[in-house]
């Protein structure tokens, strides 16, 4: 969704996925800045992590009380299997049905959400809907949000395909937590050397299982 919705000429999203800033992956005036001089009238932040949180939730709503909150919700069955999969099979890294059950409490977590920045604040988006028809229901988040519905056309196509490391050391390595705590240490302008040279790795690290499929709105 973030990929998408950073195409539309009102919203404005960072380069960079997962800001974590509200996690303590950043600190602030480095968050600020990727946000200094931008005219779009909305700014994002798409960090998955957020919502697991409560800490995180209650700190957004701190510094933007009047954020609009988007969750892209999936089949629970899906979620945790990918999870174990991702986690287990790609990265080497042991987690077991019951971990991942708990952390796919998606009712929960909503019913959280909604407490926090009021229901009228917060939109979930049905995965397997914007599957069967992206463009209406893009649309519809659109509306939402309150930004005007474009009149030019997105493709609409699978991100985060199932995928297999080819180099499982690699993958490991790169996700070692000393190494992240090193990172937040660091200036901003070796940092974003670092990203860039991570996502280099990753690309000669990954081989996809799965073939991209397309679909144009």
């Amino acid at each position: 969704m973030w990929k998408y919705l950073k195409q539309h000429p009102e919203i404005f999203f960072p380069m960079k996925k997962e800001q974590g800033f509200f996690v303590g992956e950043k600190k602030l005036k480095e968050y600020l800045e990727q946000y200094e001089g931008r005219k779009e009238p909305i700014l994002g932040d798409a960090s998955t992590t957020y919502i697991y949180d409560n800490e995180a939730l209650k700190k957004i709503n701190f510094m933007c009380p009047n954020a609009k909150i988007i969750i892209l919700r999936r089949k629970k069955k899906d979620a945790i299997e990918s999870y174990l999969w991702s986690k287990n099979k790609k990265a080497g890294i042991g987690i077991t049905k019951k971990q991942a059950e708990k952390k796919f409490e998606f009712d929960k977590r909503i019913k959280y959400c909604r407490k926090i920045f009021g229901k009228n604040n917060v939109y979930v988006v049905q995965i397997e809907k914007f599957k069967t028809k992206p463009l209406k229901e893009y649309e519809k988040l659109l509306t939402w949000i309150g930004v005007k519905k474009t009149n030019y056309q997105l493709k609409f196509r699978l991100y985060n395909v199932r995928s297999k490391q080819k180099f499982k050391w690699l993958y490991q390595l790169m996700h070692k937590p000393f190494l992240r705590k090193i990172g937040k240490h660091m200036p901003f302008f070796i940092r974003k050397q670092f990203g860039k040279l991570e996502m280099k790795l990753k690309k000669i690290s990954r081989v996809h299982k799965e073939r991209e499929k397309t679909k144009e709105s």
